[in-house]
């Protein structure tokens, strides 16, 4: 059964490409870099297709619950925590 997680992330756009680049751990937060600019919520959107692609679950389960508009970012992931483990750099 699945539960919501929520997940501190540290975003990076306008990088050369999308990736998770891991856990940081002195601040617990997951750093992630992606192509797209920080303009339209195309940042946003590439975030979230990002991980939806990383956990193999549908898009509408994740959803961006504070931050939208910052790097620092918390998401909300409708899944258990052992899935989150597949969150390691790819």
């Amino acid at each position: 059964m699945s539960a919501s997680q929520r997940v501190s992330v540290r975003v990076s756009p306008r990088s050369s490409r999308d990736e998770i680049v891991g856990w940081d751990a002195e601040t617990r937060r997951l750093k992630v870099r992606i192509k797209a600019v920080p303009v339209n919520n195309a940042a946003n959107e590439a975030l979230i297709k990002l991980i939806s692609k990383a956990l193999k679950v549908p898009k509408s389960r994740i959803q961006i619950v504070r931050g939208s508009n910052s790097r620092d970012k918390i998401i909300e992931i409708d899944a258990s925590e052992s899935d989150l483990s597949k969150l390691e750099a790819s």
